[in-house]
């Protein structure tokens, strides 16, 4: 069992790859329903390019909307560089 992490928050206990000692702790991001909003917008110009070219840049803008959403720091709940603790 690995003490001292923080039970509020997803973190995991990085070792060193010699030897297998602590090396430091990442905080894992929280879960997030973007991973499956980009799934489906990619199926959809899948599926949707069998009947008609015009789905592949649909599914292009969409997945692009979805990616800036999801990597956009100002809709995140927390912010990059902050010391948590």
């Amino acid at each position: 069992m690995v003490t001292g992490l923080h039970s509020d928050r997803r973190e995991v206990l990085v070792t060193r790859v010699h030897n297998a000692e602590p090396d430091h702790r990442t905080e894992l991001p929280s879960p997030s329903v973007w991973p499956l909003a980009l799934a489906m917008a990619v199926t959809v110009g899948f599926i949707g390019s069998l009947f008609t070219p015009k789905a592949v840049p649909v599914s292009a803008l969409l997945s692009f909307v979805v990616l800036t959403v999801w990597g956009c720091p100002y809709w995140k709940k927390t912010e990059y560089g902050r010391d948590r603790g």
